[in-house]
């Protein structure tokens, strides 16, 4: 019954999310097919399936109530047909019910620059470049350790996962520079990328080069690999917008870049651990596991875990301001919850982080069935806005990167709180 339910459902929602983002081609790759395709088929669809005919045998979702994986498989379900429905909703309101023709028409524009107060704009994106670049040096002065040289160094992996947690939840320098810097730098990349592209001036070249640079130290600063990767994945969209449809062979060509660099990573981690490089691949651990199984975990212990023995957490968890406007206690978000659940002595010895998942895991954990119900069809909304906007937006080397950006950033695994008040959109704006 499963199986067949799950094949109707992923009918559906592939009809649905074609019709919301105009195609579904590889070779016209999007902020919505990537959505599809990763955060959904790959992030959650797969698992549950695995998890609902218990196939999965993950270490996280091994402990997990049989009506939990049951509740989760249905919330999955509804998610993958909703979601394309608010974006739908979106098209409708905008007046955009064929998105394939505006979609062709931004594809159809050249990359161009802004003659309109040009000099000046170039100047201001030179100056936030430079700004960015020191507030990277300020952070690594902070950390008084440079990552990368740090996991090359006989360090075993206790101490690596320490000096992670330490330095993305402990950061004893300002939280907000950090932050910000860790948004700018790679979208000012993207940017001098499109510069870059245009001008062919030695000066754009190099403001390009060093964008990357101080990218990749940034976006490393913790031992992540998702960030690292997923800004390399930026350039692949890049040239998705700016070149039409890309030949399988160039798109093969990132893939291998991608995933060298992702057993690059697990690699050196593997060598100050007890694990197997095979292990890499099973389905259920390593590479292949985090990605199918991992992702997903959050949503099942979720349902396990809230209100059978933490309350919902309502508004409480969306920042200390809001809470204390409301009158109310703030309350951790509920993926450190999670962890501090399942992982208590991981947490206490500061060798665990936060378990995140599918949105409606969170959703779940703030308001319950409810949250579960409504939200999709209001972040299908919210992307599809966003979506719409960018798409009738002229094709310059600032929209393109801002484009670039939210295509690979605006990702659904994470939290609800996200879609309702984002510190990233905010500074963005600020940043327009």
């Amino acid at each position: 019954m499963y199986l067949v339910l799950s094949a109707i459902v992923f009918i559906i929602s592939t009809l649905l999310f074609r019709k919301a983002a105009g195609t579904l081609s590889v070779r016209s790759l999007n902020m919505i097919s990537w959505i599809f395709y990763y955060d959904l088929i790959i992030g959650v669809f797969i698992s549950a399936v695995l998890v609902i005919h218990n196939f999965d045998n993950h270490y996280l979702i091994n402990h997990v109530s049989e009506n939990a994986k049951r509740m989760g498989y249905y919330a999955i379900m509804y998610t993958m047909i909703s979601i394309p429905l608010g974006m739908i909703i979106a098209n409708t309101f905008f007046n955009c019910k064929k998105i394939n023709n505006l979609f062709n028409k931004y594809l159809d524009k050249s990359l161009v620059i802004e003659p309109k107060a040009n000099t000046l704009i170039l100047f201001f994106l030179k100056l936030a470049s430079l700004l960015s670049a020191l507030c990277v040096i300020y952070v690594f002065f902070v950390l008084k350790e440079f990552p990368l040289i740090k996991l090359l160094k006989n360090n075993s992996a206790e101490e690596l996962m320490f000096f992670r947690i330490s330095s993305s939840r402990n950061f004893q320098g300002s939280e907000y520079l950090k932050n910000i810097t860790l948004i700018f730098t790679p979208l000012l990349s993207y940017i001098a990328y499109g510069y870059k592209n245009i001008s062919k001036k030695m000066s754009d070249k190099i403001w390009f080069y060093l964008m990357f640079l101080f990218s990749i130290f940034i976006l490393t600063y913790n031992l992540a690999k998702a960030p690292l990767l997923t800004y390399i994945l930026g350039f692949l969209f890049f040239n998705f917008y700016t070149k039409r449809n890309l030949n399988f062979k160039y798109i093969a060509y990132y893939g291998i870049v991608i995933f060298s660099l992702t057993i690059s990573f697990y690699f050196l981690l593997l060598k100050k651990s007890n694990l197997n490089f095979f292990d890499l691949f099973k389905y259920n651990s390593g590479i292949v596991g985090r990605s199918i199984l991992s992702q997903s975990a959050g949503v099942y212990l979720s349902v396990d875990i809230f209100p059978q023995h933490v309350s919902h957490i309502g508004f409480n968890s969306f920042s200390r301001f809001f809470s204390n406007v409301l009158g109310e206690q703030y309350q951790e978000r509920s993926a450190r919850i999670l962890m501090e659940t399942v992982n208590y002595n991981g947490v206490f010895n500061e060798q665990a982080g936060v378990i995140n998942s599918l949105f409606i895991a969170e959703a779940w954990a703030n308001w319950g069935i409810w949250g579960v119900i409504i939200t999709p069809l209001w972040v299908g909304f919210v992307i599809q806005c966003l979506y719409i906007f960018l798409l009738k937006k002229k094709k310059t080397p600032y929209w393109l990167g801002l484009f670039v950006y939210f295509s690979i950033n605006g990702s659904i695994t994470g939290g609800i709180n996200d879609y309702f008040f984002n510190f990233r959109v905010l500074i963005i704006l600020f940043f327009l």
